[in-house]
């Protein structure tokens, strides 16, 4: 969020620079940056679990007598 916010704010100077309206003219809400957070935090720890699971699944098939 804070790479996201800072690329606005760029794009959003160089708008005005060329009298043009803002780019992106929205702010987030603080409650609504910290949900986005969370999601992002479940969503990676949820992906991280998967591979885990996928390389010890692979590492028991490799290791498994045929």
């Amino acid at each position: 969020m804070n790479g996201w916010r800072e690329v606005i704010v760029v794009l959003n100077e160089l708008a005005r620079s060329m009298g043009q309206p803002d780019f992106y003219p929205f702010s987030l809400a603080k409650p609504a940056v910290a949900k986005l957070q969370f999601v992002q935090i479940v969503v990676s720890d949820a992906r991280e679990a998967l591979r885990l699971r996928d390389s010890e699944a692979a590492e028991v098939a490799r290791t498994r007598p045929h």
